[in-house]
């Protein structure tokens, strides 16, 4: 073994700066892998960290309850389960927002938006504490300061420092009684103020004691447990919330909308998109990294073991040769972990992502070590892996005492091509690009060209993945939104006549370019809440169909046709052709809860699947996306033939203004449902850089293993530029051949990357789409595609200019003789 460490010590002497090159790339690349899971585990977690950092409520009371408001107030907060209570209390319903600058006046009402006070002066101070994002909390004493959460900042512009006014109290009607002017003193962020997929998100600013002693007597009195709430810490924290939720609905008939657990498994689905993109992320860097630089390194062991034969020759065993290449790849492993974890650690301060970041807790530099230290064990383990089959083959040909290389036959492409070209240095150039050499001199040429053209793909997947997103955000119609509008009709039953007056005054406003017949039913599939939405076979908005065809009027025998979302026909392992089940309301369904006896029992309904649906969200549903069925209201009518049509979809004409077109809707006398985006997709959109950061990273990755491996080459080399210059080549001639050579290796890598980057991309967007149940379009952007040629053509030449000057300057005389 002493002869091993002794021959170790002799390459390391020679070649570690190669090694040291591999390390680093193979080190960086692996950073940045690591440091992008480690940043999803880190938005993963990071709500949940801030809401026990903040000490948020466990529960919130809302309205219901009996005449004897104090008595219920009361044993709500003495409830066995409760620890310690905080009374909530709205006092204003409604804030205009000045207009200003370019901003126009913008009035918000209830129930979308509420001040509330804690006349007790904790919250948002000590418990369901506020995180300041800017300015202060406000002074207690004052009755004029408050702050907003920063949904409300980014919702409507408002910043530290403007003036709002408040319409406080609550008159008979539930209006505003008095209009106070306060201060925008900071910009906070409170447990319950974040997104929620599958939930409203109400906007909520938060006042001070002094408000509410100073314009306590404009509310209702005595205060109705509709504007009089309670936040709760639990006994058995947020574990017990479902119970106690069950408890006081059940003996005191008071609301318990908001428990911790379902906010925070709502916030959690829409933080964990970025969690997952940042998974998918540091899944397709490590990839990438171990695909392209793990080629370079094990084209690095097939010329590192160029002296096997001689070495077999004084001596050395089979065995002993593959420990040295063990060996050799254990000291790139070391330099690539060190490398990785530094990297990694560096990086950190720039996760979480997205609302998760506002969230964090503990923000800045910080070290995940289950990730770092299996990231570092993985890549110990994995380069010398991917050096063995190198190494084995290596071993293998000194064994038998030939050459170690590649095939030494010269490649007819190069003799071609050298035929046609009229310049020694662009012959010299192509040779040197297609033919592997021999002996000490060969270079692995193959491995090189599949190295750069792994780069190519994953630039040209990444700009497919983008270019798709791109598309899905400014297509509604592939989430399901092949309408602009909802118009309800205030009419409990409305006759056919008084449907066609509609349509035809609809038909007269110049936005409308196609609209339909429709309605909405309340639905329960598999035991999940939903919504089966209805167009008119005859009418003009069509279905974003995934799979299978769009529902008709069609019975099969007694069944109708209807068409799922694409995460209710994954819940209920569904597939085309089935018959699903699902119950709904009976007619006047509603009316009878209101009145006295007993919630009529819900119907029952079959129907024939056929077709995968993107399912569009209503504007007054709560549920998941891709939940829910489409279908045609003369299906709605063959189940449940009482039923009217209560609502018509319209879509405008391409390029209208939407907020003008439901002005002009408006002021025809239609009530006017906007589409509203989708959650999960808006979050999407703010990850639409990603695509594009990833094509950075890999084109990086890409142009590091090309220069090693142009350095490298030059190298083998040395011998052949040598008598080249001997031959007459000027300096300028041998940068022109290391040019060629480098602009022949990435055509050939170009030519095979782009179709397989586009395939890539093709496939992996068609996941993407079916994780957010939307059509899976995907858009290969052919002018970005070809911009990848002559980008990767001046990037290859660009990282080609040293090892170029490297090779201008052999000195012929001193290379000739040590060889």
């Amino acid at each position: 073994m002493a002869a091993v460490w002794m021959r170790l010590h002799v390459e390391l002497r020679a070649r570690w700066r190669a090694w040291l090159a591999l390390g680093l790339i193979f080190g960086i690349g692996s950073g940045a892998a690591m440091a992008a899971l480690a940043g999803a585990r880190r938005t993963e977690t990071a709500y949940p960290r801030f809401v026990e950092a903040q000490d948020g409520f466990d529960a919130l009371s809302g309205g219901g309850g009996t005449d004897k408001s104090d008595e219920d107030f009361l044993r709500m907060k003495t409830h066995p389960a409760v620890a310690s209570a905080e009374e909530i209390v709205i006092l204003a319903g409604q804030f205009t927002i000045p207009a200003k600058g370019a901003r126009e006046e913008v009035v918000v009402g209830f129930p979308e938006a509420f001040v509330v006070s804690n006349p007790s002066g904790r919250v948002p101070y000590v418990t369901n504490r506020a995180k300041i994002l800017e300015g202060r909390l406000p002074d207690r004493a004052n009755p004029h300061e408050l702050v907003v959460p920063f949904t409300v900042r980014d919702r409507y512009g408002i910043r530290t420092g403007d003036q709002i006014i408040l319409g406080m109290g609550f008159d008979d009607e539930f209006g505003p009684v008095e209009e106070v002017p306060v201060e925008v003193v900071g910009v906070v962020a409170a447990p319950g103020d974040f997104e929620a997929v599958g939930q409203t998100l109400f906007s909520i600013l938060y006042g001070t004691p002094a408000m509410y002693e100073r314009y306590g007597d404009l509310l209702p009195q005595p205060l109705p447990l509709d504007i009089r709430n309670l936040g709760f810490h639990l006994k058995g924290g947020s574990s017990a919330a479902a119970a106690f939720k069950q408890s006081i609905e059940r003996e005191l008939n008071i609301d318990i909308p908001v428990i911790e657990p379902v906010i925070r498994s709502g916030v959690q689905k829409t933080m964990r998109l970025y969690a997952v993109a940042l998974l998918v992320v540091g899944a397709l860097i490590a990839v990438a990294t171990v695909a392209i630089v793990g080629q370079t390194i094990a084209r690095q062991t097939t010329i590192d073991s160029s002296d096997h034969p001689t070495l077999r020759a004084l001596g050395f065993s089979p065995s002993r040769l593959v420990a040295l290449g063990f060996l050799r790849a254990a000291i790139i492993g070391v330099i690539a972990a060190l490398i990785a974890a530094v990297t990694a650690g560096l990086a950190s301060p720039l996760f979480p992502i997205g609302p998760a970041r506002t969230a964090e807790p503990s923000p800045g530099l910080t070290l995940d070590a289950t990730v770092i230290g299996l990231g570092c064990g993985a890549l110990f383990v994995l380069i010398p892996l991917i050096t063995l089959l190198p190494s084995l083959r290596a071993v293998r040909a000194a064994a038998l005492e030939r050459d170690v290389g590649e095939d030494t036959r010269r490649s007819l492409i190069a003799r071609a091509a050298s035929g046609l070209a009229r310049s020694p240095a662009t012959s010299a150039g192509l040779r040197m690009a297609l033919e592997p050499g021999r002996g000490r001199s060969s270079v692995p040429v193959r491995s090189t060209i599949l190295a750069v053209a792994m780069g190519v793909a994953a630039v040209s997947g990444s700009l497919v993945v983008g270019e798709s997103l791109t598309n899905l955000i400014e297509e509604p119609a592939l989430a399901g939104f092949t309408y602009d509008a909802l118009l309800p009709d205030d009419m409990n039953e409305p006759t056919p006549e008084h449907t066609a007056e509609r349509v035809a005054a609809l038909r007269q406003i110049p936005y409308v370019d196609r609209l339909a017949v429709g309605t909405a039913l309340n639905i329960v599939v598999g035991g999940a809440d939903s919504f089966l939405v209805a167009f008119a076979e005859d009418g003009e908005i069509g279905y974003a169909i995934i799979d299978g065809r769009p529902p008709t009027d069609m019975l099969h025998g007694d069944l109708p046709e209807i068409a799922l979302g694409a995460v209710t026909m994954r819940r209920l392992k569904l597939k085309l052709g089935d018959t699903v089940e699902f119950a709904y309301p009976p007619e006047g369904a509603e009316d009878d809860e209101e009145g006295e006896g007993e919630e009529p029992p819900p119907l029952m309904q079959r129907a024939r699947i056929v077709g995968v649906v993107a399912v569009p969200p209503l504007p007054f549903a709560v549920t998941e996306p891709g939940e829910g069925g489409l279908a045609t209201v003369g299906a709605v009518n063959s189940f449940n033939p009482d039923h009217r049509a209560g609502c018509c979809y319209v879509a405008f004409e391409e390029g209208t203004d939407l907020d003008e077109a439901q002005a002009a809707l408006e002021e025809a006398g239609f009530e006017v449902f906007p589409r509203t985006k989708r959650t999960d997709l808006a979050t999407l959109e703010r990850m639409s850089r990603l695509p594009i950061l990833l094509s950075a990273i890999f084109a990086v990755i890409g142009a590091a293993a090309l220069a090693h491996v142009l350095t490298t080459s030059i190298r083998r080399r040395r011998r052949e530029l040598a008598i080249l210059k001997t031959l007459g080549f000027t300096r300028g001639q041998v940068r022109t051949a290391v040019a060629w050579q480098v602009s022949t290796t990435t055509i050939l890598a170009v030519l095979i990357g782009i179709p397989g980057g586009i395939a890539l991309g093709r496939w992996g967007w068609g996941l993407v789409a079916a994780y957010f149940a939307v059509v899976p379009v995907a858009v290969a952007p052919l002018a970005l595609v070809a911009v990848v040629i002559p980008a990767a053509l001046l990037l290859g030449n660009i990282v080609a200019a040293v090892p170029a000057r490297i090779a201008a300057r052999t000195k012929p005389a001193l290379v000739l003789r040590t060889e």
